[in-house]
Parts: structure tokens; sequence; C-alpha cells
């Protein structure tokens, strides 16, 4: 068998380096394009929960309506622990 001279091993070395380095650069872009496209769809989500919340009621009638909840709550518990 004929010994590879120098020449030829880095060639060989500096081709695999190379595909490697293909490799890691594919990996890494169709990485960050799965996970933006994920932010994105999360983003749209977000908007249109947004959209749904402000189509309710007003931010006062929300407010009304949580401190007579918790009126009637406080109420219930004062009256069950007196007895």
């Amino acid at each position: 068998m004929k010994e590879k001279t120098i020449a030829e091993r880095l060639a060989v070395i500096e081709t695999e380096v190379t595909n490697i380095k293909e490799t890691l650069d594919d990996i890494k872009n169709n990485h960050l394009n799965s996970i933006y496209t994920k932010f994105d769809d999360i983003w749209k989500k977000f908007s249109c929960f947004e959209k749904k919340l402000t189509n309710r009621l007003p931010l006062w009638a929300t407010l009304f309506i949580t401190l007579l909840s918790s009126l009637v709550v406080g109420l219930v518990v004062y009256g069950v622990m007196k007895k």
C-alpha cells in the first residue's frame, strides 16, 4: 500500500471540515427558522386573545363586579366564622 502524502491528508481533512461546517450551518439555520415560526404563531395567538379581551366588559364594570364578589365572599366568611 502506498502511504498518503501530507498534501493528500490535508485535502481530506479540509474537505471533512468544510462538510461539517456546512452541516452545522444548515442545522443552525433550520432551528432558527422553526423558532421564529413558533414565535410568530405565539404572537398571533396573543394578538387574537387581546382582541377578545378588549371586546368584553369595560374596565370599570370588571372592577365593580370584582369588588362586589370580594365583598360577598368576605361577608360569607365573616358569617361562618362568627358562629
